[in-house]
């Protein structure tokens, strides 16, 4: 595996605990903060919006993933670390 393929992986494993935190939060009666998810949430469903919004983003990632610099990858990882950490944090109400 290459590091790019590694990174990917871990980033893809991020956004699925970006989609259960978020679908714990929402279930818990917390709302999304980004407004183009709440649209597309409102016209397809939750899960659906979740997923269609994860799979089209890790795909445009995976089809250009060997052009990709690793450090783009890293920074991509460092931002869905951040973002699971503070659903966890929303729906702990800390």
């Amino acid at each position: 595996m290459t590091l790019n393929e590694v990174l990917f992986v871990i980033l893809a494993a991020l956004n699925l605990a970006d989609v259960y935190t978020t679908m714990r939060g929402l279930a818990s009666g917390k709302t999304e903060a980004n407004s183009a998810m709440v649209w597309l949430i409102e016209k397809i469903g939750t899960a659906p919006a979740l997923l269609l919004s994860k799979a089209v983003f890790l795909g445009f990632i995976y089809w250009y993933l060997e052009l990709m610099p690793a450090w783009v990858i890293g920074a991509l990882i460092g931002l869905y670390v951040y973002i699971v950490t503070n659903n966890i944090k929303v729906i702990s109400g800390k």
